[in-house]
């Protein structure tokens, strides 16, 4: 297998690693966010006010990291100052802003639910090299810019309309021309 091979079979074997990792998230986000009874949207915004701390965050940068409207955040601060887990105040430095602050108390509530979660993935770490771990975490970084970039731009661009009685075409190839997949051009063109 020529080294051109082996980095498109390690690309292939990423991407669906990345796959699984994001499966996995969005599983053990559903999870906490039903355990702390909130939706999971809601404890999203939890995670990111979280990273943030010590300092708040606006609703429109809650809004930018979440690709939510800005109403769409809007309720999700209304749930989680209902529920006690957030407190909207005044921008010291802006007044027409709000920002909003994770209460005291709810890091503990966050601590307990990942704990376990935490203590695993710390062994895991254990079983690699520091340069090792250094890559991944410069691969994890990269590959969320990518995601982050791909969704922003995939959100810019006009949405299709999808009739339900219309013939659904055949996804494009890996080169991106219409009847050529996987296996190859297809026998009809298409």
């Amino acid at each position: 297998m020529s080294s051109s091979d082996r980095r498109v079979d390690l690309s292939t074997v990423l991407a669906r690693a990345g796959r699984e990792l994001g499966k996995a998230s969005g599983m053990l986000n559903a999870a906490c966010a039903e355990h702390l009874g909130l939706h999971p949207t809601d404890w999203e915004c939890v995670g990111l006010l979280l990273d943030a701390e010590p300092r708040a965050l606006t609703a429109g940068e809650l809004a930018a990291q979440t690709g939510l409207t800005t109403g769409a955040i809007t309720g999700v601060v209304d749930r989680l100052e209902a529920k006690g887990w957030v407190r909207r105040e005044r921008d010291p430095s802006d007044r027409r802003r709000v920002i909003v602050r994770l209460l005291p108390g709810r890091q503990a509530d966050i601590a307990e639910v990942l704990a376990g979660m935490r203590d695993d993935i710390v062994a895991l770490h254990a079983n690699y090299p520091e340069d090792v771990l250094e890559a991944c975490a410069s691969l994890l970084f990269g590959a969320s810019e990518v995601l982050r970039g791909y969704a922003l731009a995939l959100r810019a661009r006009p949405r299709r309309e999808i009739r339900a009685d219309a013939p659904q075409r055949r996804p494009t190839g890996p080169t991106g021309s219409a009847g050529v997949d996987a296996e190859g051009p297809q026998p009809d063109g298409r």
